[in-house]
């Protein structure tokens, strides 16, 4: 589905994303029920809020990178927002010959996160100051469907930022650790072959972690398998990555 041009940038919803957006609306409509158990509609209001909301942050995200390649001599044919997230088709981005320019494509996106995290908080604490008499907790309870929406926007931001910024290809922050490497080293297939090998090792680290929070209560067995089926996809893209800078 076609969702609009944004500079420059066709974007695109897949259907996997309405799923995405459907299993979103019944967790947080469900998590802000157990906060507020006198909302009915207004829980449903605000999961259908913040799967809205989560697209257009993932969508914002991926413009920060597609801005950033046009600005570093790169291009961005579209966008597609599927159940995984977004992803932004940069062309020529293996081309760009500079690791500064590469690096600067790669933090881009979390940068916009970092942005609307600070804009956000910004506009909530001075929702705060209007009651000093309540504590944090009380004004949390307090909050309307607005800025409690807000503050969920502020919790996905931020584990999009940590999600992002791990050092894992084809993560913006293994895509940084890549361009540092490189910068170092001046080797651009070294750098690569290294990025790519950190993935192969953390993934196996981060399954386990997972698996130890797992037999401890703290997550879901699924997230442990979650985790596990994105690791292997993490790992195949990093390697995939790595033959094409390789080869060129």
């Amino acid at each position: 589905m076609y969702l609009g041009t944004f500079f420059r940038v066709p974007v695109y919803l897949h259907w996997s994303g309405m799923l995405q957006i459907a299993l979103v609306t019944i967790f947080v409509g469900h998590q802000t029920s157990l906060i507020h158990p006198d909302w009915t509609i207004q829980a449903a209001m605000c999961g259908v809020l913040i799967a809205l909301g989560l697209m257009v942050t993932v969508i914002i995200h991926e413009l920060g990178h597609a801005v950033a390649a046009q600005y570093a001599g790169g291009s961005c044919s579209a966008i597609h927002y599927h159940f995984l997230g977004g992803v932004a088709l940069l062309a020529d981005i293996h081309d760009l010959r500079s690791p500064d320019k590469y690096g600067l494509m790669a933090l881009a996106g979390p940068f916009t996160n970092m942005a609307m995290v600070l804009l956000i908080a910004i506009a909530i604490i001075f929702r705060m100051m209007l009651t000093p008499e309540l504590t944090f907790v009380e004004q949390l309870e307090n909050f309307g469907l607005f800025w409690t929406f807000m503050c969920w926007m502020v919790i996905a931001n931020l584990n999009m930022i940590a999600f992002n910024l791990l050092p894992l290809l084809p993560l913006d922050g293994g895509r940084a650790t890549y361009a540092a490497l490189w910068q170092v080293s001046g080797s651009r297939k070294a750098s690569m072959v290294v990025a790519a090998g950190m993935t192969t090792l953390g993934m196996p680290m981060l399954f386990t972690i997972a698996f130890y929070a797992y037999m401890e209560g703290w997550v879901l067995q699924f997230t442990v398998w979650e985790i596990g089926a994105l690791g292997f996809l993490l790992t195949a893209g990093a390697w995939s990555e790595t033959l094409h800078i390789w080869r060129s």
